[in-house]
């Protein structure tokens, strides 16, 4: 059982171990895939929602820059690009960054436009617009944008620097770095970085299949090697209780069957023959170990055929009390104890219609189990009660009862409860008991337990009244 244990745990370990490697491979997957698609809506959202309103405005080659030599296109331009600028100045605040004579004769745009206001939105917001040779840049990310990948990805993005002493990017995570070319703040169109931020809790929300689909098969897993492990631990434990429930027939076996050969021998070798009384007292030995060996016979096939049981029972009028002074007649002697250790109680009508059999050895195995785990010297207590729809059986002593994590467990086939320091030092098979609640519940009734108020057991049998 052992080596099938660590067999288990070995399995559900490289189960762990795969598990985890996938889900570490699909958070991996999914953020590299979250960054190319920050990183393409980034554009995209520039493009469309920025640029594209600024083109009639500010694009080098927009619509007035057609024919015509190049001071015309020269004027034409600069009388766009200011009427432009005048009609924006209705609807936002510019400020107008100059250029140099040389810069102006080079490139014949101002070196940046700053809108305080944004003209392509209802709210309020500065775009700041960088002039080249071959077109205008945004100076800053726009809140709009920000806003909208925020909406659709549930990330944040965060603007990045350069160092001065190494030139690299000062950021924590490379992995997770986008660029875009339509913002810079420098002339030469250096493309701008920046950093998607609060990210992991999107993706682990998105590996949330993933997560379930793993912890189901792992428990799944888990549940069928746990319930193959307790079968089989159950399986190994009943076996050890059959070959002890074996060991302890045969033990007992010996008992009677050197008692009836011991009086054979005597009756054959001592001249018993010539003394009629020696003779009949041998005869009655041998019958009564006989009787014996016939008793446990039968409790030992009575509980193992508990699902028969119930149809095998032949009903009949029979006093109750006569199971208990028949029984404790040979358990009294059996365990060499007094008469005055059993008191027994009678309340009112005790005949019912039983088997008077297997009602016999329900009372046996009640009174065996009082008189083996009973205190020194053993009281027991026996009370029969006839009430308006049941019959009771009450039988207690004076040991030291029963734990109530116990109570149902002493019930089950080969059963025995071992105490602490001392085992097993009672010799039993496991049965009585499953025998007296089978009983029971073959004549329609229920067997319960608790203590007494000294301590000790008490078991209560209750069968309806026919």
């Amino acid at each position: 059982m052992k080596q099938l244990l660590y067999t288990f745990a070995f399995i559900m370990l490289l189960m762990a171990g795969l598990l985890g490697t996938w889900w570490y491979q699909s958070y991996e997957y999914n953020r590299i895939e979250l960054r190319k698609q920050v990183e393409r809506d980034l554009d995209d959202l520039l493009v469309n929602n920025v640029f594209r309103k600024a083109v009639p405005y500010f694009m080098r080659n927009g619509p007035v820059w057609e024919g015509g030599d190049a001071i015309d296109r020269l004027k034409r331009n600069q009388a766009y690009l200011g009427y432009s600028i005048s009609s924006m100045r209705k609807n936002a605040r510019i400020i107008v960054e100059t250029m140099s004579d040389t810069e102006k004769l080079l490139n014949n745009f101002p070196r940046r436009i700053t809108i305080k206001d944004n003209p392509f939105r209802t709210d309020s917001q500065t775009f700041t617009f960088h002039f080249q040779d071959d077109g205008f840049t945004l100076g800053s990310m726009p809140a709009e944008v920000l806003d909208t990948l925020r909406y659709r990805h549930k990330v944040n993005l965060a603007p990045l620097r350069f160092s001065n002493q190494s030139g690299r990017l000062l950021t924590k995570n490379e992995g997770m770095r986008v660029k875009t070319e339509l913002i810079n703040t420098g002339i030469h169109r250096d493309p701008s970085y920046f950093e998607i931020t609060e990210y992991r809790s999107t993706l682990l929300l998105s590996l949330l299949p993933e997560f379930l689909f793993g912890f189901l098969l792992f428990g799944a897993t888990g549940f069928a090697f746990a319930t193959a492990y307790r079968n089989l631990f159950e399986q190994e434990q009943q076996l050890k209780q059959k070959d002890a429930l074996v060991a302890n027939v045969a033990h007992e076996l010996k008992t009677p069957i050197a008692t009836v050969g011991v009086a054979l021998e005597a009756l054959n070798m001592f001249g018993a023959d010539e003394d009629p009384t020696r003779r009949q007292e041998y005869l009655a030995i041998g019958q009564s170990e006989l009787k014996r060996l016939d008793q446990m016979a039968d409790r030992a096939i009575d509980s193992l055929q508990a699902e028969n049981l119930s149809q095998r029972l032949r009903f009949q009028r029979t006093d109750l009390t006569e199971a208990v002074t028949d029984a404790w007649r040979g358990l009294s002697l059996r365990y060499n104890l007094p008469n005055e250790a059993l008191t027994l109680h009678v309340h009112g009508e005790v005949d019912a219609k039983v088997d008077a059999h297997y009602w016999h050895h329900l009372v046996y195995n009640l009174l065996d189990n009082a008189c083996k785990y009973g205190g020194k010297p053993a009281k027991i207590e026996v009370a029969l009660c006839d009430q308006a729809r049941n019959t009771m059986l009450t039988i207690s002593d004076n040991g030291p009862g029963i734990a109530p994590g116990e109570r149902e467990n002493i019930f089950e086939r080969f059963y025995r409860i071992s105490r602490p320091g001392e085992g097993h030092l009672v010799k039993g098979h496991g049965l009585g008991l499953t025998l007296v609640r089978q009983v029971a519940r073959a004549h329609g009734g229920s067997v319960e337990i608790d203590n007494t108020t000294a301590g000790g057991a008490r078991f209560v049998v209750k069968i309806p009244r026919r």
